[in-house]
């Protein structure tokens, strides 16, 4: 779990990050009745890495960031900053991670609503593969 907090912890230490959300960068879901624009952070795939005699001390994961807001230039402002922050990150510590590669995989956008509503969420998903120490 220290891979999700630690980039999340990261995330939040952006000035541009932090001025487009404030402190609404959370592991996995937005906590219901939170505002927007907001950040998620979860790990969808990957796991430790091995050889032939047990665990080499990485970790290669794929991390799915998601920048939430009410209207899709919300929603691609808070993107922008999250993949400048993130992508082609190398050889940086934060919290008991050291982050050896960060980039960039998959961009899509979504959005959410349905049942008549006026307004619909934007959410713009960013997929990062990361290579860290455990």
């Amino acid at each position: 779990m220290a891979l999700e907090t630690d980039m999340l912890e990261y995330l939040k230490a952006d000035a541009t990050v932090q001025s487009l959300v404030g402190d609404r960068v959370w592991p996995n879901m937005r906590p219901q009745g939170s505002d927007y624009p907001a950040v998620t952070i979860q790990r969808i795939s990957g796991g430790r890495m091995y050889a032939d005699d047990g665990e080499v001390g990485l970790t290669q994961a794929r991390v799915q960031v998601s920048s939430w807001g009410k209207s899709y230039t919300d929603a691609k402002g808070v993107a922008g900053a999250v993949v400048r922050r993130l992508s082609a990150t190398r050889d940086v510590t934060q919290g008991a991670t050291t982050f050896l590669y960060i980039t960039l995989e998959n961009e899509l956008d979504l959005r959410e609503g349905g049942g008549g509503q006026a307004e619909y969420l934007h959410q713009i998903v960013s997929d990062f593969d990361v290579l860290c120490t455990n």
